[in-house]
């Protein structure tokens, strides 16, 4: 039975993820790392890219409207109800030291999403290259193999925006970072190649890599190269009342010429601007941004300094509007 397949999966992520007791939150103490045993840069398969059926794209959604610490999974399957479908995608956050998968991908595997796994830093990345937080990846990794579904997995999201006291604080390390919080490349990438090599070390082969800015210039820099990555991606909101075209073009311009599935890792609109927007938004991704082949609704508010005081949550009266746009044929696509 399906069921029991996803409590044996459950039960193998609870024990994977006593791999990382004891290790805190700024290293895992000293000694020289082990050497991989494998070169990064082996491309996922093909079989695995996860891109939807031609005409559709995937839609997927963030719910958590009060910003709670822990978002329940009803969350997500209140929404569903109200427009009528599932999202495609299902949009999660982690701490770099947070357990995960858990009951929210167990609840999307069960109904038909793919998640989304947003993993944030909490050391710097000099130290994830050299090594120091080996054993935690290993334990994601053997987690995520474990769990034996896909999963579109982004590592520090966002990565070009610049360290605040709200914003990423604890990832920062003037030591080996660029001067005014600004984040080395040269480490991100250097980061991820471990991370991704680790993986496949372990043999968690369902992993899909998504490397998403939020789509600010100087991308080019902090990309890690072709094989280490499956699709791209961007996070951009409307500030500012406009249309969706207006608050994609910049980022898709610098992404496109990647040739990569683009995602929209998140977006969202003030509620004054909801319901035009998202009368807009299928007819404008189908004719202007052909390369987005999934978008997250960010149904939250954001507290970071770089959106404090702007708030996406779908308004109740909004809501008509967003039911007939993720109802619509081209924002239909489920895993093929």
């Amino acid at each position: 039975m399906r069921s029991n397949a996803l409590i044996n999966a459950w039960r193998a992520i609870m024990l994977g993820s006593l791999a990382i007791v004891g290790l805190t939150q700024c290293g895992e103490g000293a000694g020289a790392p082990a050497p991989l045993s494998i070169a990064s840069g082996a491309p996922t398969p093909a079989s695995l890219l996860l891109t939807p059926p031609p005409g559709t794209i995937y839609l997927g959604a963030y719910v958590n409207p009060s910003q709670i610490p822990a978002p329940p999974p009803s969350l997500v399957a209140g929404v569903e109800a109200q427009i009528g479908r599932r999202f495609a995608l299902g949009l999660h956050y982690y701490g770099f030291y947070q357990p995960f998968p858990g009951p929210n991908e167990i609840d999307d595997v069960a109904n038909g999403r793919i998640p989304v796994i947003s993993w944030n830093c909490t050391q710097s990345n000099a130290s994830i290259a050299s090594g120091n937080a080996d054993q935690a990846i290993k334990a994601r990794a053997d987690a995520i193999r474990a769990f034996g579904h896909p999963i579109f997995l982004r590592y520090m999201y966002e990565m070009e925006l610049a360290s605040t006291p709200r914003w990423r604080p604890t990832c920062y390390d003037p030591n080996t970072d660029l001067p005014n919080g600004v984040f080395s490349p040269q480490y991100f990438i250097a980061a991820w190649d471990r991370i991704r090599a680790i993986f496949q070390q372990e043999g968690a082969t369902n992993v899909v890599w998504l490397w998403n800015p939020a789509g600010e210039k100087n991308l080019g820099a902090y990309y890690p190269g072709n094989n280490e990555v499956d699709w791209v991606g961007f996070d951009r909101y409307d500030t500012g009342d406009l249309t969706p075209f207006d608050t994609y073009s910049a980022a898709y311009a610098l992404l496109k010429t990647i040739g990569k599935p683009i995602m929209i890792g998140e977006t969202g609109a003030q509620s004054v601007a909801q319901s035009q927007f998202f009368s807009k938004l299928p007819s404008t991704l189908s004719t202007d941004f052909k390369l987005v082949k999934a978008i997250n609704y960010f149904d939250s508010s954001r507290k970071d300094n770089y959106f404090a005081g702007y708030s996406w949550v779908l308004d109740p009266s909004n809501m008509s509007a967003f039911a007939t746009m993720a109802n619509d044929p081209y924002m239909s696509g489920f895993e093929p």
